[in-house]
């Protein structure tokens, strides 16, 4: 297939998959969720976790807290301790698993404590991934490829790639 037939099918189809990626924010948007799909399932799965969770409060100005897991996974997993420092000022939390650094979605640690000073853990993910910010990554106008004939007369450099190819050639 030539290169320039390549070039126009994904084109057309980033197209496609743009436009339906911003229709879905806009609709989750309008129906009232603030954070994406995958998300807040992560989200979830991580509440569900924290419920096991014992949270001891070390430094309420610092926003210090120590969390010591449940068990979980059938006992195969649990009873370790992680420290989690929430910025309440700043609504930047850190936890010594780093998971919530490394994805800025809550961990179950952080969702934790969280929700032991009842605050909502929403408030606590990134801004990157709220619907309205997805919606604003994918709503960028793109305009239709036009007709080859259109195109403007390409002045450059004329490169012919080679007919064949020696493999045999040092």
């Amino acid at each position: 297939m030539p290169v320039s037939v390549i070039v126009e099918m994904s084109y057309w189809k980033i197209n496609e998959w743009r436009v339906n990626r911003l229709q879905l924010a806009i609709g989750r948007e309008l129906s009232g969720h603030a954070i994406a799909h995958d998300v807040f399932d992560q989200m979830q799965k991580n509440e569900e976790k924290s419920s096991k969770h014992k949270v001891v409060l070390f430094d309420r100005s610092e926003g210090i807290f120590a969390v010591k897991t449940g068990i979980w996974g059938g006992g195969r997993c649990g009873h370790n301790r992680q420290t989690v420092t929430l910025h309440l000022e700043s609504l930047i939390g850190e936890c010594t698993c780093q998971k919530y650094q490394n994805t800025r979605i809550l961990c179950s640690h952080a969702m934790a404590v969280a929700k032991s000073i009842t605050m909502s853990p929403h408030s606590l993910v990134s801004p990157y991934f709220t619907e309205h910010a997805i919606r604003n990554s994918y709503d960028v106008a793109l305009s239709p490829m036009q007709n080859e004939a259109y195109w403007p007369i390409y002045n450059g450099k004329l490169i012919i790639p080679p007919l064949q190819i020696d493999l045999d050639a040092n």
